[in-house]
C-alpha cells in the first residue's frame, strides 16, 4: 500500500511583483559637482517581471534623450553634459512593469 520509496516532486513558483526603483550617481562622480563637468545616474531596478520601460525626471518634468543639450538618455542611465546651473535639482526615474509603476526617491544636484 505504501512505497518503500519516498516520492518527491517540485514546483517553480514564479512570484511577479512591481518595480521598485532607486537612483545612484554613476561611478567617478564627485560629491561635490562643478559646472561645467559631466554627472552620471544609474537607475536601480528590482521587479519580476523585467521592466518594459525606465523614464526620467528632473523637478517632475519628463527628460528626453537630446545629445545636442548635453542631455544623454540610455536606459537605465542617464547622463548630462557640461553640467550647468539651472540643471540643479531634484532628479528621479521610474520604471513599469505588468504589475505596477515606481518612482526612486529623489537625488537632488545642488547649485
Amino acid at each position: 500500500l505504501f512505497p518503500t520509496h519516498p516520492l518527491t516532486d517540485s514546483l517553480l513558483l514564479n512570484v511577479t511583483y512591481p518595480p521598485v526603483a532607486s537612483l545612484e550617481l554613476g561611478r567617478g562622480v564627485p560629491s561635490v559637482v562643478r559646472e561645467g563637468e559631466d554627472v552620471y545616474f544609474n537607475c536601480m531596478v528590482d521587479s519580476n517581471p523585467p521592466t518594459y520601460k525606465i523614464s526620467w525626471f528632473h523637478e517632475d518634468t519628463l527628460l528626453v534623450h537630446a545629445p545636442s543639450h548635453g542631455l544623454v538618455v540610455s536606459g537605465q542611465s542617464l547622463a548630462l553634459r557640461n553640467v550647468r546651473r539651472k540643471q540643479a535639482g531634484r532628479y528621479a526615474c521610474s520604471a513599469s512593469n505588468v504589475e505596477g509603476d515606481a518612482m526612486s526617491p529623489p537625488v537632488i544636484l545642488h547649485r
